[in-house]
């Protein structure tokens, strides 16, 4: 029995030192993809009644679905947690760029704190339950979005809360003794991809998949379009165990971030909303193609070619001798094999034409003697040459049909 589609997900991840003043940080970087509900739901419920009767596709391993439509994949650079700790609330926070190899700066952590309360946060929420902040990238010409998740990593009485971290009443730069608190970064960006679609059955189970992701270093191909979204709008990345738990991954915080922003993304339009759009008003049209499996024969090598010529040639050649059979109604056995000919030659006549050919044959010519087999005047049969001088000396007639000699 096979169940309901799955969808595939690729990722692929990195770290690497980058260089920033006198030191180095640590970049991890990872990409996500994962087919869109769209080509998932298209390529499964669209009936085709050319292989059912109305319904979903028949099952079958030998034939997949395919269509073209696009990807979203999304990338993520995250800073390490010790290359982002403050020393004043008022150093700026830095971030990775969108190549991933070099760093840049954002406001410092009190404008960050101070977004969130200018947003209806309270002084009083502990620095723990600050959600995730996001702000366009400051990078001109960039698409991407720096989340920063603001963490104290302290234990007992040094949990902080935000008023805590801001009782300078002369607004100074406080010093943060504490090495625990910290302000980890993130950049992602999100594109949408051109990318095959296919759907086939793996393990009694539909399952679409698209290809594979391409190398980071290389980055992104140039037919990839950005997506511009508001993340403070998506409620799942804007909570503070969200927050916590990117803010506390020193391994996979780019892998999980990559990979949660391309699950929301390829969930639109939501399944509600393709079914609620079928019906008879003129949409936009979407190509599927079958693909079945087997065996087939092609003609694109020259050798293939010449091997077809030879094969028609022969079958012609074959087609006219038994369109001549059927016509003249003559058919025979006889001399059937090069041995039968070979006896046939024995109990012939020396001829005086060949010569000297008893020890080899050194010349073309004699190859291209025509010969031919008559009845002797002994009513024997032979095989003879046609320029053989005696043979007007002898009586040969030709064979005739349906007697035997």
């Amino acid at each position: 029995m096979v169940h309901l589609t799955s969808r595939v997900l690729r990722y692929t991840r990195t770290q690497k030192e980058v260089s920033s003043g006198q030191r180095n940080i640590l970049v991890r970087s990872a990409n996500a993809t994962i087919p869109t509900q769209l080509s998932a739901q298209v390529l499964y419920q669209i009936p085709f009644t050319k292989y059912g009767r109305g319904g979903t596709w028949i099952p079958g391993t030998d034939i997949t679905r395919s269509i073209k439509l696009p990807r979203v994949t999304v990338t993520a650079h995250c800073l390490s947690a010790d290359d982002t700790q403050q020393t004043t609330l008022d150093t700026p926070v830095a971030y990775s760029l969108d190549d991933g190899d070099s760093i840049g700066t954002i406001p410092s952590l009190r404008n960050l704190i101070q977004q969130f309360l200018d947003h209806g946060g309270s002084r009083d929420t502990p620095v723990n339950a600050i959600p995730p902040l996001w702000l366009a990238s400051p990078e001109p010409g960039s698409s991407s979005v720096v989340g920063s998740f603001i963490q104290n990593d302290c234990a007992g009485s040094k949990q902080y809360v935000i008023s805590d971290l801001l009782l300078n009443e002369l607004n100074l730069s406080m010093p943060l003794s504490d090495p625990c608190l910290y302000t980890k970064t993130c950049t992602v960006a999100a594109f949408w991809e051109p990318s095959q679609h296919e759907l086939a059955a793996d393990s009694g189970s539909w399952v679409v998949r698209t290809g594979s992701l391409s190398n980071l270093d290389h980055g992104l191909p140039k037919t990839t379009r950005p997506i511009s979204a508001d993340l403070d709008s998506i409620t799942g990345l804007n909570t503070p165990s969200f927050g916590a738990l990117i803010g506390k991954d020193f391994q996979f915080d780019s892998t999980r971030l990559a990979v949660a922003l391309a699950t929301v993304f390829s969930e639109i339009p939501w399944k509600e909303q393709i079914q609620s759009a079928w019906g008879d008003e003129p949409y936009t049209v979407i190509e599927i193609a079958l693909t079945r499996l087997g065996y087939g024969y092609e003609t694109s090598s020259i050798s293939t070619r010449l091997s077809l010529i030879v094969i028609m040639a022969y079958c012609m050649v074959a087609v006219g001798y038994i369109t001549y059979l059927l016509s003249s109604g003559h058919a025979s056995t006889a001399w059937c094999s090069a041995t039968e000919i070979i006896v046939l030659a024995l109990q012939s006549k020396r001829s005086e034409h060949l010569r000297h050919v008893s020890a080899g044959i050194n010349s073309i010519e004699t190859y291209q003697e025509p010969v031919g087999i008559r009845v002797s005047d002994r009513n024997h049969l032979e095989l003879v040459f046609e320029r053989e001088s005696s043979n007007q000396l002898r009586k040969l007639r030709r064979v005739g049909l349906n007697k035997a000699y």
